[in-house]
């Protein structure tokens, strides 16, 4: 099932840490607003190239990892209240 997924959301969640699987090539939306995210991995994008949308809003982000530059299908990127 998850490699055919094309939405993943986890909004207001206190996570602690985030890995995402080589299996989710095909995502084109992500939604991890409002859940406590210090930072990123810094390979967190290199196997989503088909991601329009990047929801990080109300997080606690100061940077973002190299790999965003991988996203070359990015149309939406919503940052704020970080």
């Amino acid at each position: 099932v998850w490699p055919h997924a094309t939405q993943f959301s986890c909004i207001n969640n206190s996570l602690t840490g985030i890995s995402i699987s080589d299996y989710l090539y095909n995502l084109k939306r992500l939604n991890l607003a409002t859940s406590k995210i210090v930072s990123l991995p810094d390979d967190i994008f290199a196997f989503m190239q088909n991601l329009t949308t990047l929801n990080l809003q109300q997080n606690e982000l100061t940077k973002l990892p190299q790999s965003i530059n991988l996203l070359s299908k990015l149309e939406r990127l919503t940052l704020n209240g970080n």
